[in-house]
């Protein structure tokens, strides 16, 4: 007759798995927070139904639409996969074609409804240069130098540039969410034009933009753990291991086999849901029959997040049954 130890110290070990990340997309439609034009004086024109883009004299640029959006909305670390400025056009005269570009406003943030050609607040100029008509420096030292053109023809209705680029870093960087200027045709002959509808005109025509944009998510750990028991093998003459499970509030009675495991083995694992509370216990087994239980050990749903590893005593060892003759 051989003996059985199987006397199983478990150590519980757990922890929650993160799920992956989610890849989330949306498209939205964004009126302009604010608008004006500047011009070659000192008056705001915050009000005015025009955006106005206006050369004067000739090879000099005289108006300038400036626009803000308020990206406060969006969800944070977003990549934008496209942009598009869109406004509509009202009047035109001159020059086919007439060139605008879209810069990104740097150095100041400018008060819109006080900004003016002089200053960008009402009393705080915009940075010197000569770009204008008496000096009047018409923001146009306070551009980032890379600018998104677009060739305005003379057919009324929507034009559109690809602002992607601007709007991507407005979003990686929103303290620095100045707005855009369009930059007047600098090429063409005097009183050449483009007026477009301001925030203040019918409102199927006010400044918007098209945002597409793609979010990355990093979903809260899901309410699960992973469970690990571990045991020292003493029995020496062992064909493996069934593990048992029963509900934690359940009797003695109801465990159910969970798995068979194999000889020698001395640790198992499952995930289990962090709301359940479940007791386990171990039996070894051979060609003889089946040994006595280990003692249970049971993993109760944690309050906090971290999971308690009991000190279990084993219970002595366990005799075998003897051969069938």
């Amino acid at each position: 007759m051989r003996r059985w130890l199987c006397g199983m110290g478990f150590i519980l070990v757990a922890w929650a798995a993160w799920l992956p990340l989610v890849q989330a997309q949306d498209e939205i439609f964004l009126l302009a927070h604010a608008d004006t034009y500047l011009n070659v004086n000192t008056t705001n024109y915050a009000t005015a139904l025009h955006l106005r883009a206006y050369t004067w004299p000739s090879g000099k640029i005289a108006n300038v639409p400036v626009l803000q959006w308020d990206l406060e909305g969006l969800p944070h670390s977003v990549t934008i996969l496209h942009a598009t400025l869109n406004l509509f056009l009202e009047d035109w005269r001159g020059a086919l074609p007439y060139h605008i570009g879209a810069n990104r406003i740097i150095n100041s943030n400018p008060v819109l409804s006080l900004a003016t050609g002089q200053t960008h607040d009402g009393t705080n100029p915009w940075t010197a240069n000569n770009c204008c008509y008496n000096n009047v420096p018409l923001a146009q030292a306070d551009l980032a130098t890379q600018a998104h053109f677009l060739s305005v023809t003379d057919e009324l209705g929507w034009k559109s540039w690809h602002v992607t680029t601007i709007f991507q870093f407005w979003i990686d960087n929103p303290d620095r969410n100045f707005g855009l200027l369009l930059t007047a045709d600098r090429t063409s002959a005097v009183d050449n034009k483009r007026f477009f509808a301001s925030s203040e005109s019918y409102e199927d025509r006010r400044p918007n933009v098209t945002l597409g944009y793609e979010q990355t998510v990093t979903p809260a750990p899901p309410a699960v753990k992973t469970v690990t028991l571990t045991w020292q093998d003493n029995a020496d003459n062992e064909n493996g291991f069934y593990m048992e499970r029963r509900l934690g509030a359940a009797s003695d009675d109801t465990f159910t086999r969970r798995n068979t495991l194999a000889a020698n083995q001395t640790a198992w694992s499952e995930t289990i849901l962090v709301a359940d509370a479940f007791c386990y216990r171990l039996q070894a087994f051979n060609a003889t029959g089946e040994s006595g239980y280990s003692n249970s050990v049971c993993v109760s749903p944690p309050r906090s997040g971290i999971f308690a590893r009991p000190s279990i005593v084993a219970r002595p060892p366990v005799v075998a049954r003897p051969p069938v003759p």
